[in-house]
């Protein structure tokens, strides 16, 4: 299954979910590996997450993952 990104337009070819799933459903929520953007799966495709919409727990996870990204890709560059 392959998706684009709503954020960076990055085709992304490969998808797994937390419990292993190959194919997301509507509501999974996607990292994208290019930007570092979280998108949510609706009707098939990806479109930008609103995290306003989550609980507080759920944002500050979603914060050390983005830190970890940015930490990763800085790292990568070197």
């Amino acid at each position: 299954m392959n998706t684009k990104c709503p954020q960076c337009n990055y085709i992304a070819t490969d998808h797994e979910t937390l419990d292993e799933q190959k194919n997301p459903r509507d509501g999974d929520i996607s990292f994208c590996i290019n930007c570092g953007e979280f998108n949510e799966f609706k009707d098939g495709k990806l479109v930008p997450l609103n995290i306003t919409n989550l609980d507080k727990e759920s944002r500050a996870e979603m914060k050390k993952v983005r830190e970890a990204w940015i930490r990763t890709s800085a790292l990568a560059r070197l």
